[in-house]
């Protein structure tokens, strides 16, 4: 089965790794209205030398972190085996 966690002690990590990989040209997103308005609404809340999103006003940054957080576990997880496939629209 599938077990879900939350990334709790990786929360700037994968903040921040969202952001180098959106920086990078390296992610790409069908435009999905509810994420590009999250997008919008988010801004930086430095912790120390790191930094996590946070919102402006009393929108929800909620889509923003499920990104960062599949991004961070795509960057995180070991290498796959077998051929790698891309999903559309929910198929493969």
């Amino acid at each position: 089965g599938v077990t879900v966690e939350a990334i709790r002690g990786d929360v700037t990590a994968a903040c921040m790794g969202l952001a180098d990989v959106v920086s990078a040209g390296q992610l790409a997103h069908a435009g999905d209205p509810l994420l590009d308005s999250q997008v919008a609404a988010a801004q930086k809340v430095i912790q120390g030398d790191k930094w996590r999103f946070g919102r402006r006003g009393t929108g929800s940054v909620d889509a923003v972190y499920a990104t960062a957080g599949a991004v961070h576990l795509a960057r995180t997880m070991p290498p796959s085996v077998g051929k790698p496939r891309v999903v559309i629209g929910g198929r493969v």
